[in-house]
């Protein structure tokens, strides 16, 4: 019988742009919830978040592999729509039947510790100033199962596209220029998710996991990469002037789902498909704008 993993802490390591405070709470808090794990239901926990493939397009699987796992995120405002982490969620309760010796199939008795999913609660911490009204916590449905002793991958949208249009739009990301011209800025700071996972096993007990928090780096046109295929070395450099619109429309683009999640993005690719027209001055090389 497996004994039941105690949550660990996934407070984000921010050295640079913590100020003594913040590190201080955060390290706090840390020590807090180490030293009261032995008073807390760990039934479902969530450990860690697994990064999306970029070839197929599709959402991680747990598995008894080793996988890579992603300790944080990039949200490129620039051509992001939406931003999705996808958590692994832990049933840590063992079968009863097996832990009693029920093991004979004609008793009828029913494995009770499977876990129902039914929702996800999402705080939003920023670590800098943000000036955005941000809801202090939302709650999205959730839907699957968790056997006993197992695990499940979960997607959870905890940027929607109308957060990210009004974070593109504040006043941290959105300036105005000389001629009072709106100019995006090329800005970045931290926010940190903090994801609570709801769920009921088969016998009708309500469980909730530990908040596992999350770090997303939000940026305006960090993810922009310039190959050299895309620099015309005729023009000022760098560049990103050798661009054929018609090689990098949205059925030719991979994965156009996920442009501006966590991935490198060709600039010609972002000059094709923007977050907003707007957007499109940030597909070019800050030096070339």
């Amino acid at each position: 019988m497996n004994t039941p993993r105690c949550p660990r802490s996934d407070a984000p390591r921010r050295l640079s742009r913590l100020g003594h405070s913040t590190l201080v709470g955060a390290a706090l808090a840390s020590v807090a919830m180490m030293s009261s794990c032995a008073e807390q239901d760990v039934s479902m926990s969530v450990e860690f978040a697994l990064p999306v493939n970029n070839v197929t397009c599709t959402p991680p699987q747990t598995s008894g592999t080793t996988t890579s796992t992603l300790t944080r995120g990039t949200a490129d405002l620039a051509m992001a729509r939406s931003y999705v982490v996808y958590p692994v969620v832990f049933n840590n309760m063992p079968d009863l039947r097996d832990a009693k010796g029920f093991t004979d199939p004609t008793t009828g008795r029913t494995n009770t510790s499977k876990i129902n999913l039914s929702r996800v609660e999402v705080r939003f911490l920023p670590q800098e100033r943000l000036s955005v009204n941000l809801p202090s916590k939302v709650e999205l449905p959730l839907s699957g199962s968790i056997p006993t002793e197992g695990s499940t991958t979960v997607g959870v949208e905890v940027l929607s596209e109308s957060l990210l249009r009004s974070i593109r739009n504040s006043e941290e990301f959105l300036g105005v220029g000389a001629q009072g011209e709106a100019v995006p800025l090329r800005n970045s700071l931290e926010m940190v998710v903090g994801l609570t996972v709801h769920g009921q096993t088969l016998a009708g007990k309500h469980l909730e996991s530990n908040e596992f928090l999350f770090p997303i780096e939000l940026c305006n046109g960090c993810l922009v990469t310039v190959p050299n295929g895309a620099v015309d070395p005729d023009q000022q450099t760098p560049n990103c002037l050798l661009y054929d619109p018609f090689s990098f429309d949205e059925d030719s683009v991979n994965c156009p789902n996920l442009l501006g999640q966590d991935f490198a993005v060709d600039c010609r690719v972002c000059k094709s498909q923007p977050a907003t027209p707007l957007s499109a001055q940030l597909c070019e090389p800050s030096a070339g704008l």
